[in-house]
């Protein structure tokens, strides 16, 4: 409807005395509309357009006013836009747009029911939106859906992928705008609560920058896969990954919290720390998801400080990664930096100028090819995964164990497809031998947790006196060697040298024994191993290292007798 030419007559008798004065409600002349500011003209416009009879705009002063002599001014510049159901036909609602007193554009949401009553009029008036006649207002509201009613469109709870009738898979964006495949018309979406989606620079700056930087660096390019790996998470059978990346205070653990801010991240939950008071991290509302989160130590040691015990969903669906021990904390290389201060400044600084492009370019990428996208994840899954069981060892590895491995399979998938969507700069299986080393990590953290010192200690001990072990010869020794002995397959401790250089604490002894490093035999109820008579005279109590099951959690062969290392020729 056009824009009504006002009278300038004294303010109705009803009015309140907040509302504008006869001069606001001065028409604008018909073209006064297109000089406005955006979005004040673009609305205005809109509301004249759709308007019902006897209702009038005056966009100058921002008024809809009933059209009467004297006219009754209702409300601000607001307008329905979009009627809205959920993919299931239900959930009917009204999206209204409005200009606030800063004359920004606002958007609400709201059950069509809801014109019916004073919660849109108090929701409206929290977010600073002028309300003059409360009643008059939800008569506007009614007589504008029923006589003019806006185009129609979908409503959603929540970002990620829906499946839209007559336009199949599409992805909503934190902002609500809408990713799908460009064959088909993308629909009008209403996301419940959108979050505008900051965007700063461009793609090729972020590679420029934040990946330069990263490029030697296995953690934060492990870190960067992590946080596009939400959009893809639903071709798996799990629906968390839950990252702790824990580390002393400065390691930089908290610049590496930062880099997911460069994608959109709809699928990515960000928690400053791990809550230990409540420690519970249970998929929001079933929604598949990627957590990443920080932390000083992992979370078994808090769930031990708590006295309590981690339920197996939870050890499967949460992964305690350990971020320091690098030469500079969590970085290996530095990039030419002269020290860890300047190398973070410049990551900081990377990040700021260029982010908010990665993710949606990977899931705009994923829709125009998703069988090309979805073939190579698979593959890329099952070799990683293939891969880890068989550096596991002989042993068929626990189906807890091949769950969470398969979370790491899960970033090693992503960095692949986002390699072949040139998202990321790093050719394809680049990131795969990082993501290994990730999990070489994640296992060293499970080490020091279930072995406390032991298994550090054993190694220190192995390095220090391995090539010094005697090997066991074809005759019996006549006496149990000072510190111990070895064969292609055992390294034998002497038993007091055992308890003073690696544990003699029951925990950590009953740890070795469950992971296959420590050989009980020959009594029972003991974590010693009696030796044979054809080994030595006397079958001396030792305690006996399997090297295979050394190896296995040492990531590194512990060296028979014909490859050398422990070798020191046999016994006299």
């Amino acid at each position: 409807m056009n824009e009504h030419v006002l009278p300038t007559s004294p303010s109705h008798p009803h009015d309140d005395p907040q509302i504008p004065a006869c001069r606001s409600l001065l028409a604008v002349e018909p073209n006064t509309a297109a000089l406005l500011p955006d979005p004040t003209a673009q609305l205005t416009e809109r509301i004249s357009e759709t308007l019902p009879e006897a209702y009038g705009v005056n966009g100058h002063d921002g008024v809809i006013f009933y059209d009467a002599i004297p006219p009754l001014p209702i409300c601000g510049l607001i307008c329905p836009t979009l009627r809205a159901r959920s993919p299931q036909g239900r959930n009917w609602t009204l999206e209204l747009s409005f200009i606030d007193p800063e004359g920004v554009l606002q958007t609400l949401v709201l059950s069509q029911g809801g014109i019916f009553g004073g919660k849109c009029v108090s929701e409206l008036r929290n977010r600073g939106f002028s309300i003059y006649h409360d009643r008059a207002f939800l008569r506007l509201l009614q007589d504008w859906a029923r006589i003019a009613p806006p185009s129609l469109g979908w409503v959603v709870d929540r970002t990620g992928w829906i499946a839209l009738p007559n336009v199949g898979e599409a992805y909503v964006q934190p902002d609500g705008s809408l990713i799908g495949n460009g064959d088909a018309p993308s629909p009008a979406v209403v996301l419940r609560q959108p979050h505008p989606a900051a965007t700063r620079g461009t793609l090729e700056g972020w590679h420029g920058g934040v990946t330069r930087l990263l490029d030697r660096n296995p953690i934060g390019k492990f870190v960067i896969a992590a946080s596009l790996a939400g959009p893809l998470i639903r071709w798996t059978s799990f629906q968390t990954l839950a990252l702790n990346l824990h580390g002393a205070t400065t390691t930089g653990k908290l610049i590496l919290h930062g880099l997911p801010a460069n994608p959109s991240t709809p699928d990515i939950r960000h928690l400053e720390s791990f809550d230990d008071d409540n420690p519970s991290l249970s998929p929001d509302r079933g929604f598949r998801q990627v957590i990443l989160m920080t932390s000083e130590e992992a979370t078994q040691r808090l769930f031990s400080r708590k006295r309590q015990t981690r339920s197996q969903a939870f050890d499967v669906r949460v992964l305690d990664i350990p971020v320091d021990g690098e030469a500079h904390g969590a970085f290996r290389d530095l990039a030419g930096y002269p020290d860890p201060g300047s190398f973070v400044a410049a990551l900081r600084r990377a990040l700021q100028a260029n982010h908010g492009h990665a993710e949606r370019a990977l899931i705009l990428w994923i829709t125009q090819n998703r069988q090309r996208a979805k073939a190579i994840f698979d593959r890329s899954f099952a070799r990683f995964l293939a891969r880890e069981m068989e550096r596991f060892g002989d042993a068929p590895a626990p189906p807890a164990y091949q769950q969470q491995v398969m979370r790491f399979a899960l970033v090693a998938a992503t960095a692949d497809v986002t390699a072949a969507a040139g998202v990321l700069p790093w050719p394809k299986g680049r990131i795969a031998d990082d993501v290994h080393e990730m999990v070489d990590r994640w296992r060293s953290g499970q080490d020091q947790m279930s072995f406390g010192r032991a298994l550090a200690r054993l190694k220190v001990f192995v390095d220090t006196h391995g090539a010094d072990l005697p090997w066991l010869g074809a005759k019996p020794e006549t006496e149990e060697p000072a510190s111990g002995c070895q064969d292609q397959h055992n390294i034998y401790v002497n038993r007091a040298v055992f308890r003073t250089e690696i544990t003699e604490v029951e925990g950590e002894l009953a740890a070795l024994v469950h992971a296959g490093i420590l050989i009980p035999g020959g009594e029972q109820r003991s974590y010693q191993y009696k030796m044979g008579a054809k080994q030595c005279a006397g079958r001396p109590r030792v305690y006996c290292i399997s090297k295979d099951g050394l190896a296995s959690y040492w990531h590194r062969p512990v060296k028979n007798r014909d490859q050398g290392g422990l070798e020191s020729g046999p016994c006299s």
